[in-house]
């Protein structure tokens, strides 16, 4: 391929989105973004979190966690030999080392292997509802040092197509505390790197109306165990995720409108302590 013919190329591919913005402003209408755009602000939290436990709620969590939700009456039962080598240690954590970076070939070898397209048909580790993809992959970096030899303090938005970070909102000393603040309110960041899992709301509802949100939501999941997986390749790294941040805050801090691109959820990641 020579330059004419990728020049070329990257300018009709601007253009397809161009036709394909203006395409969908047609399409869609103000009363479906509207209630989306309502629906999820409810859902949302604002510093300082309203969030409390009483003890009822706190004595249902203690009866409730790390069991299953199963049928009282069943007609009948399969019942598995148990096999102690299929066995595997599923876990989060939130002990990282803070004062060892990654490589940018590992950071690279994660972000492919959880969210690139496979070059033959445009497809991703994980599916998506009409092969939309409205889930907006970010990669945070809280330090300078959180990535060795290259990578400012920013919001990074990861092409999956061409496997490339691109930079949209750098993070000076004030942005980087601001992040702190309202991405973990109290308490100091468990990681210098994050993943941020942002939805294109037109992108999601154009198709499928309201229920393009819902499909939109358990992309979100998908992403989050497809990296997860990605990570799990690394036995000195680890991820958990995190969903306690100031959702519209944080939203604008990455260079997002919090009413068309909302941040649904964050995922911690680095080494280990």
């Amino acid at each position: 391929m020579n330059k004419t013919q990728t020049t070329l190329d990257i300018f009709q591919q601007k253009q397809d989105t161009f036709y394909a913005d203006a395409m969908q402003d047609k399409i869609l209408d103000e009363r479906t973004i509207h209630d989306i755009s309502k629906f999820h602000q409810s859902t949302t939290w604002h510093f300082p979190f309203h969030f409390g436990l009483d003890d009822r709620t706190l004595e249902w969590m203690d009866l409730v966690e790390n069991t299953d939700v199963l049928p009282e009456n069943v007609e009948d039962e399969i019942i598995f030999d148990d096999d102690a080598n299929h066995e595997h240690d599923y876990k989060s954590t939130r002990h990282f080392n803070l004062d060892e970076g990654l490589s940018i070939q590992q950071l690279g070898e994660v972000l492919k292997c959880a969210f690139s397209r496979n070059s033959f048909r445009g497809s991703k580790p994980y599916p998506s509802a009409g092969a939309l993809y409205p889930v907006i992959p970010l990669l945070y970096i809280l330090n300078d040092k959180a990535v060795e030899n290259g990578g400012v303090a920013g919001c990074y938005v990861f092409d999956s197509t061409n496997h490339k970070l691109m930079l949209i909102k750098s993070f000076n000393e004030e942005d980087q505390e601001k992040v702190r603040r309202n991405l973990c309110q109290n308490e100091d960041l468990y990681s210098n790197l994050a993943v941020g899992y942002a939805l294109d709301i037109k992108r999601a509802i154009t198709k499928y109306k309201k229920r393009g949100y819902r499909h939109g939501l358990i992309e979100v999941g998908l992403m989050a165990q497809s990296f997860r997986n990605s990570i799990n390749r690394f036995q000195d790294m680890g991820e958990c995720c995190w969903s306690g941040f100031n959702d519209n805050a944080l939203s604008h801090l990455s260079g997002l409108n919090p009413k068309l691109a909302p941040l649904i959820m964050m995922q911690w990641f680095g080494k280990t302590r």
